[in-house]
């Protein structure tokens, strides 16, 4: 999703595909802890966009949101403080309570 190569809009539909089908495997993340370096704000921002564009649905799609948001509160804290802003949106703007707070971010 960073890659520069694929940030031309023609690339979009294409990244969000492959992020969609990523988003809704089963296996490919879930309770554990990933390495630091897999701990993207980019991963967290395109799911907003998605939900956003109506491409995910939080009703629909809970399964698969509640796996990826369940792998996302097991990053690091600070990792995690960088999603707060997109958070809040998503609260918001999707008020779904058991949904966004699968998400705990300590505050200070």
């Amino acid at each position: 999703m960073a890659a520069p190569l694929l940030r031309p809009e023609i690339f979009q539909y294409r990244v969000d595909s492959l992020f969609i089908h990523w988003l809704k495997n089963p296996i490919a993340y879930g309770a554990i802890v990933t390495n630091i370096n897999n701990q993207r704000f980019s991963y967290f921002q395109r799911l907003v966009n998605l939900i956003r564009n109506r491409k995910l649905d939080t009703k629909t799609d809970r399964e698969a949101l509640e796996r990826f948001l369940t792998w996302v509160n097991l990053w690091d804290t600070d990792r995690k403080k960088d999603i707060c802003r997109s958070l809040d949106y998503l609260k918001r703007t999707y008020p779904d309570t058991d949904l966004w707070e699968i998400i705990k971010i300590e505050s200070e």
